[in-house]
């Protein structure tokens, strides 16, 4: 930026004691801030009060600045702070609409610098394309446009990875030209474009002069663009592995022949010099699948698709704080309680799944899916598939995907939101109780569940359950059978009794935790919908009886377990849960923390298929 060695000797000048210096560096940077504040928001009035706070701001911890030669950026920040913050106050459904008006608000002199550069017709479709796009997008525009910054530089700035932010340029960028190209300019448009809105934009006509972009600025990088590209049906790129490193992140293809690389390092990726190909699969939708724990523990979801105009949207985003459902039609966003789940009430699969698990599923359902064979552990993994092919697709190792534009998904930006969700769910965590009889046996207990990943991280899981003279404790670091005297009989892994329940900070539906639970144990099981598509039912087949879950599709909850002869069809127990948006502390309640050294050793059978059969649980 060219004023920027002004901005260092003023700087450099207030640190001398120069009170004066500090009245003209606020003089100074005015006008530019403007320019760059005006170029997100879209809102003159909006405009006016982040720069007036942001210079008075700046005069306040101007001393807390190290380096003087970095005061633009960081006052950029401090603005971009200060919008940002608006956004989080105000109602995020209102998107400001720019009017002509609000266009018209320079100097006449200003006005006729640009009455004979474009047309008023490219102008308003500029205005109104600049519109569309959201205000994060507007921001790393600008900075890569018109302040001259690098992709590091914004990175700083917005408290990102630079990846991520050359994904939200791609975006920015992507959905500006296919706005243009409805109104029916080629592909050239883009840089005029760029050049217009910085002009119209830009605080007075010297610095609407000095308005350029050149076809540099508007390129991303190889990685990013392959991102960005993943959701048209067909994208295939090349990347040297020096431009894998260098960006901070990893994409592979699968081996040859197929199939994740089961002995892909721990540590990171070593390709040889060369290229590695990355292509997607000719379907109608990919899966997103990303383990921030490793290949064991919870996963986020999103689902992208492609409509009849081959145009891709995101349907389906599971993050660590929601669940999200875009409708095309009415242009919506809904915020649900429930995770998604498939349609057919076959089970959700993950590319992560064993081979064993897949073949009895296989077996179940009367499919073929593939396992995915990836055997890594290392959290901060995303896996992304086509439709339903577990075993192709790609792997980007991110140290942190949850805060990256991949599942901060921005849909249109006038889309509206309308959020579903009961007290409960908005809350995100909830206690239950859980009543009844098992196996001739009163069973009673309690629990504690985090409805989302965000929540478990401050608040996890626990359950407590008293059947007959035992109970079977679990805080998700270990799990036990203690008597009534409070003696440990014997101990398991983390999360054994939590198995069968309803475990939604997974990242799948109660319908696919529990069957697959029952899968892992080899426990055979047919779903189906009761009430209307409303509620399913999971009937486990365990030889002599019969276990039926009654799950609410809706709430993402189990209502109730009962168990059923399979000689006369009689009802031999039943078990009722109820759930509350009460605040939980998990040493209430005779919750009774374990002090168990190790993890115990896993069970063999699925604790519930036990005590529903004998009355008691097998100790193996």
């Amino acid at each position: 930026m060219e004023n920027e060695n002004l901005y260092t000797e003023l700087v450099l000048r207030i640190r001398r004691g120069d009170e004066g210096a500090r009245q003209r560096l606020a003089a100074c940077v005015r006008g530019p801030l403007q320019a760059y504040v005006y170029r997100i928001t879209m809102r003159d009035d909006l405009t006016q009060d982040i720069v007036q706070e942001s210079i008075l701001e700046m005069l306040k911890i101007l001393g807390k600045l190290n380096e003087a030669d970095r005061f633009w950026p960081w006052l950029c920040k401090i603005a971009l702070n200060k919008v940002r913050n608006h956004h989080r106050i105000q109602d995020r459904r209102k998107r400001a609409v720019m009017s002509k008006a609000d266009m018209q608000r320079s100097s006449e002199s200003y006005r006729n610098a640009l009455e004979d550069l474009v047309t008023e017709e490219f102008k308003q479709i500029v205005r109104s394309t600049m519109d569309m796009l959201q205000p994060k997008h507007r921001a790393v525009l600008s900075m890569r446009c018109y302040e001259d910054m690098s992709y590091a530089q914004i990175a700083e700035i917005m408290d990102s990875s630079e990846l991520n932010v050359r994904l939200m340029f791609y975006r920015g960028k992507k959905q500006l030209q296919r706005h243009l190209s409805r109104q029916g300019f080629g592909r050239g448009a883009l840089l005029s474009a760029l050049v217009v809105f910085g002009k119209m934009t830009a605080p007075d006509t010297a610095a609407a002069a000095g308005i350029a972009v050149l076809p540099s600025t508007v390129k991303v990088g190889a990685i990013a663009a392959a991102i960005g590209a993943l959701g048209t049906k067909t994208a295939v790129i090349s990347l040297s592995a020096a431009a894998v490193i260098t960006t901070g992140a990893i994409v592979a293809s699968s081996p040859s022949g197929g199939g994740f690389d089961a002995q892909l390092p721990a540590a990171g990726f070593e390709a040889q010099a060369g290229a590695v190909r990355i292509e997607t699969e000719d379907e109608s939708y990919e899966q997103w699948h990303f383990f921030p724990e490793g290949t064991d523990g919870p996963v986020m979801m999103r689902v992208i698709r492609i409509d009849d105009a081959q145009q891709a949207y995101c349907q389906w985003l599971q993050n660590d704080s929601a669940n999200y459902h875009y409708e095309t039609g009415s242009g919506s966003v809904r915020i649900a309680n429930h995770r998604s789940y498939n349609e057919d009430l076959s089970v959700r699969r993950l590319p992560t799944d064993s081979a064993d698990l897949t073949a009895f599923l296989n077996q179940i359902e009367g499919r073929n899916v593939r396992a995915g064979r990836l055997s890594n552990e290392v959290g901060g993994l995303l896996i992304i598939t086509a439709g339903e092919r577990m075993d192709r697709g790609r792997l980007v190792r991110n140290y942190d995907v949850l805060q990256e534009e991949h599942f901060r998904y921005g849909w249109p930006g006038r889309a509206s939101k309308i959020d579903q969700r009961d007290a409960m769910h908005v809350q995100g965590y909830c206690r239950f109780t859980v009543a009844g009889e098992l196996g001739g046996q009163a069973v009673e207990g309690s629990g504690f569940v985090p409805l989302y990943y965000g929540v478990s991280k401050s608040r996890p899981a626990w359950v407590s359950i008293r059947a007959g003279e035992v109970s079977m404790i679990d805080d998700g670091e270990a799990a036990a059978i203690v008597d009534a005297k409070g003696d440990v009989l014997a101990t398991y892994a983390g999360g054994t009794f939590m198995r069968g329940l309803a475990r939604p900070w997974m990242g799948l539906h109660t319908v696919d935790t529990v069957r697959r639970d029952s899968a892992e144990y080899k426990t055979p099981f047919e779903t189906r919908f009761v009430d209307g598509r409303t509620k399913a039912e999971v009937v486990l087949k365990a030889g002599d009886i019969e276990i039926v879950y009654r799950i609410d599709m809706q709430n993402d909850l189990v209502e109730s377990v009962a168990v059923h002869s399979v000689t006369d069809g009689r009802r031999t127990g039943q078990l009722k849960f109820a759930y509350s948006e009460q605040e939980a502390d998990s040493s209430k309640d005779g919750f009774v923390r374990l002090r168990v050294v190790g993890s115990g050793k896993h069970r063999e059978s699925l604790w519930l298929v036990d005590l529903a059969r004998d009355g008691k649980l097998r100790q193996q």
